[in-house]
């Protein structure tokens, strides 16, 4: 077992072959993926191009 300072947030945590991050960030990440996800998955959003998926207000992150 490896254990690494997260690249996002710095806290430790152990390294896998699956993730990269810690925990919390992992749980993050899922948290965005999930609401893109959500987003592309509306019938009006499904031909939405890279760049307005980004510059989706609701889709940012903060």
């Amino acid at each position: 077992m490896d254990v690494f300072n997260c690249p996002n947030c710095n806290s430790l945590f152990v390294m896998t072959k699956f993730r990269d991050v810690c925990d919390a960030c992992y749980k993050e990440e899922e948290a965005q993926y999930d609401k893109v996800y959500a987003y592309i998955r509306k019938k009006t959003n499904r031909t939405a191009s890279m760049m307005q998926v980004v510059m989706k207000p609701v889709l940012k992150k903060g």
